[in-house]
């Protein structure tokens, strides 16, 4: 075999190898992904109330009609205390605890429910909030295999976006529910993530009026007076100062 052939299938050798391990190294982080989804699926069977199950909030749609289940929220915060709540997109995966840290903003950015490491996190309010008034600004991770809030970005089709707007948060003083109207991306340092509390019907349209006219899809049941906000956030993927949200209000 002459040198330009030898080298050649070293070089090959050298290919495949490298596609192994990084298919090994791809295999061990979705099967860590699915194995972390499964720690919130079993938190929500252990902590689900057998009845009443939360009625539908909108009967001419179908993702809303999915029989969605309500939470034991005081033993959830008895077994961590910087639990707030539980959130709920019907016919999405997105059903998971939210977390509270105001002294330690970022807490659960890589814990879980129960302090662990976890790459994928636990989505949790920003610590700036009121988690009863306001804007509620809630973060999670846009997982590859689509966990988390990676199902955030489905919302840029409009259809999407109208089959599955609505959104249910449990809270310690009952169950909110609220209505997705705008879904746009913007810069992590964008203004809308320093808006927290309108102190008026004036003020608050004047920040709906910024957030539609930035890019993105957006539904004709904007707020129409100083109604509490729930704002869906996770990063696009594409640059890492770039984010996306879900806006929704509360109806």
């Amino acid at each position: 075999m002459d040198r330009r052939r030898r080298t050649l299938l070293i070089l090959a050798v050298l290919l495949l190898l490298v596609a192994a391990a990084c298919g090994c190294h791809f295999w061990r982080a979705m099967h860590t992904r699915e194995q972390e989804q499964q720690v919130f699926e079993t938190l929500e069977e252990d902590f689900a109330l057998p009845e009443p199950t939360i009625p539908p909030a909108d009967e001419n749609n179908e993702a809303a009609q999915q029989e969605v289940t309500q939470h034991d929220n005081a033993a959830l915060a008895s077994n961590n205390n910087d639990y707030i709540g539980w959130l709920t997109i019907p016919g999405t995966v997105i059903n998971y605890p939210v977390m509270y840290s105001p002294s330690q903003p970022e807490r659960y950015l890589h814990l879980d429910f129960y302090g662990r490491y976890s790459y994928s996190g636990t989505p949790f309010l920003d610590a700036r909030c009121d988690p009863h008034d306001g804007n509620l600004i809630i973060f999670g991770h846009n997982m590859i295999n689509g966990s988390m809030f990676g199902s955030l970005k489905s919302y840029r089709n409009e259809s999407y976006l109208k089959s599955h707007k609505t959104v249910y948060l449990e809270l310690s003083d009952g169950i909110h529910v609220f209505e997705i109207f705008s879904a746009v991306t913007l810069e992590k340092d964008d203004p809308w993530y320093s808006f927290l509390h309108a102190s008026d019907t004036e003020e608050e349209a004047s920040w709906i009026a910024d957030l539609e006219s930035k890019h993105g899809v957006h539904t004709s049941a904007v707020p129409s007076g100083a109604e509490r906000l729930l704002t869906l956030s996770t990063c696009t993927g594409n640059r890492k100062s770039e984010r996306m949200i879900v806006v929704a209000k509360e109806i």
